[in-house]
């Protein structure tokens, strides 16, 4: 599966890091190496040390000097520790944390060119932490405040916004507490090799189930079977859809109906399995399907409970939650 795969993630990160804009720029002074603020002596408590140090952490960062940008590692280095306090972080402190290195990105007092290569130079980073698939760091919750200020900022030019303005609008669709995007589909039998006419389409919505997983598939994705061996290893998950309280809806947005059907025997019979005839998903970018397999649990309103969720545990949690298992 596509989750906490810390290996792939750091290699990238590696790359970027001998890759940035700066290459060729060098600067005859470099700048000394960047100490977060230190923690004043009135705030004593270990909790309350570790707030200051998410909330102030951006302090004493030169915002307003090239050579943040340009020195080769700089951002990459304080960023890399930022975002090892914010999984350390309460959700409410993480986010606070991330609003206020916006804020003092902004505040900075520099030209117009410098402010430019800041913004893309954080995205840049913020991207690969808080939303690459395979990133320890993944929230998009985190991200959200950051694409927000470069897709309203007046730096960055309309080609360099194309990619910013593409993700807001994915990471808004399907949030945690709203509806979750409708959409058609055609339902095998079971998991057998055979469906229905093309007109015997349903819809997501149409589907009535105390709780509802989907299930995005493709037949060449080795982690799909990986994530399906683990939804069958989960006692509680096996229970629910044994006892009719959760549904599991493996859906292929792609067209390829020939591949769909050929890879359906790998699949539970137990499951409900779907295909996306016309590509609605993935034309409408209905979902946010940015690695393979991704899973969305629902309510019994298809309101979303977890959205492209980081693991089986996590959805194992949510379930008990939100029905009350001990």
């Amino acid at each position: 599966m596509k989750l906490l795969f810390r290996i792939s993630f750091l290699a990238v990160l590696f790359f970027i890091a001998f890759s940035c804009s700066g290459k060729g720029n060098k600067e005859s002074q470099k700048l000394p190496e960047f100490k977060p603020t230190s923690v004043p002596a009135p705030v004593v408590s270990e909790e309350e040390i570790f707030k200051y140090r998410v909330l102030h952490y951006w302090d004493d960062f030169p915002f307003d000097d090239i050579r943040c940008v340009r020195q080769e590692g700089y951002v990459e280095r304080a960023f890399t520790n930022f975002a090892g306090l914010l999984i350390r972080a309460d959700n409410r402190t993480a986010r606070e944390g991330i609003r206020r290195m916006v804020s003092q990105m902004e505040a900075a007092g520099k030209t117009d060119s410098v402010q430019r290569q800041v913004v893309l130079a954080f995205n840049q980073m913020a991207e690969l932490y808080f939303y690459h698939p395979n990133s320890p760091y993944r929230d998009e919750d985190l991200y959200l405040p950051i694409l927000e200020y470069v897709v309203s900022s007046p730096f960055p030019d309309t080609l360099e916004k194309v990619r910013p303005i593409y993700l807001l609008e994915l990471i808004n669709k399907n949030k945690v507490g709203s509806p979750a995007a409708d959409f058609h589909y055609i339902g095998a039998i079971k998991n057998l090799p055979h469906i229905p006419e093309p007109s015997h389409t349903k819809t997501l919505f149409s589907l009535s189930s105390r709780f509802t997983l989907l299930f995005f598939i493709h037949p060449d994705c080795s982690a799909c079977m990986g994530a399906t061996h683990e939804l069958l290893a989960s006692e509680l998950i096996t229970s629910m859809v044994k006892n009719k309280t959760l549904t599991i809806l493996s859906l292929y947005p792609e067209e390829d109906r020939e591949a769909w059907l050929q890879y359906l025997p790998n699949l539970p019979a137990e499951w409900l399995h779907a295909w996306n005839p016309e590509s609605e998903i993935r034309n409408g970018n209905l979902y946010d399907l940015n690695a393979i397999p991704s899973l969305y649990l629902l309510d019994s309103n298809k309101r979303v409970l977890v959205k492209d969720a980081l693991s089986i545990k996590q959805i194992e949690g949510v379930l008990r939650e939100e029905a009350h298992f001990l």
